[in-house]
């Protein structure tokens, strides 16, 4: 009985060193296991040393960065405060142009030099307004009336023939043969019949040109009223020794408006007519005088 039990104590102290030496291989293996060189994973030294290295490279690129930040910087704020001012002076001149396109260049301000006055001379001596013309009145002698002009050049080329210069006056669609004119009518009556006596068929007839507004400059009126004037004067002259006053009749040639072309025609037929003035004595002085005022006639209608 003794014995069984001894047995049964040693059978039992080899049983626990058995499962020792198991567990102890077993932790042994599994340690092997851990530490196997075919295994995946990286050391522990390994990564400590790459990571130094990763931080050394980033630190390199990071020093490399610090040099070119202050021109990044300086660049983009360069380029967002040029395009702030340039929206800004934009909006500045389209609000400016608007102000002057509503209220007119007459508001810009500008130097005042002598060219400025002289440009406003100019200007202000170049604006027209509208005058009105008085009627200018007459007896003329009629030698005859056309509805075709042809016809009317015809009988005047017979009568310059006879010794008897004339004009053509278009008025209301019909030509006006017109051989001379008086200051009354008594004095027209008196030189168609002795026009009559020459062999010419003269009809005497009142004329005359109608009130007109016409769009002229201050200085285009004046010289116009002058000429009238003049004109006038010479007609009522007609019967005396000297007709012309020349010496008055030029010195409306040497006032003539400068710059203007309006009333070039007239001028232009006064300057033709100057020299015959002198000696000009009643049918001449007649002919001349109707010249003149159908070329008067000529630039204030057109």
């Amino acid at each position: 009985m003794g014995k069984q039990k001894k047995n049964g104590v040693s059978n039992k102290k080899n049983n626990t060193k058995d499962r020792l030496k198991a567990f102890k291989k077993s932790r042994e293996e599994h340690a092997a296991t851990l530490q196997n060189p075919g295994d995946d994973s990286i050391p522990t030294l390994a990564r400590q040393y790459e990571g130094s290295n990763s931080k050394k490279k980033f630190g390199k690129k990071e020093g490399k960065l610090k040099h070119f930040k202050p021109v990044i910087v300086t660049t983009i704020a360069a380029i967002a405060i040029g395009s702030i001012l340039g929206f800004v002076m934009l909006r500045m001149f389209v609000i400016i142009d608007g102000d002057l396109s509503a209220n007119g260049s007459n508001n810009t301000p500008v130097l005042a030099d002598d060219t400025d006055k002289d440009e406003e001379e100019s200007s202000t001596a170049t604006s027209t307004s509208l005058y009105m013309l008085e009627p200018i009145q007459a007896f003329v002698l009629q030698s005859g009336v056309f509805s075709e002009q042809a016809n009317a050049d015809e009988w005047a080329a017979k009568y310059d023939e006879a010794g008897l210069p004339s004009i053509i006056w278009e008025m209301d669609n019909q030509y006006f043969l017109l051989a001379g004119l008086g200051n009354t009518n008594d004095h027209a009556k008196q030189s168609a019949a002795e026009l009559s006596a020459d062999g010419f068929d003269i009809f005497v007839k009142e004329w005359n040109t109608g009130e007109i507004e016409v769009e002229l400059t201050k200085e285009e009126h004046a010289w116009l009223k002058t000429f009238v004037e003049q004109w006038e004067e010479t007609l009522a002259s007609l019967t005396s020794n000297e007709v012309f006053s020349v010496a008055s009749w030029k010195e409306l040639i040497n006032n003539y408006p400068e710059g203007t072309k309006k009333l070039s025609g007239l001028s232009e037929t006064i300057e033709e007519v100057i020299d015959e003035m002198s000696t000009a004595e009643n049918r001449k002085a007649q002919h001349i005088l109707l010249k003149l005022w159908l070329q008067y006639d000529k630039v204030t209608n057109n």
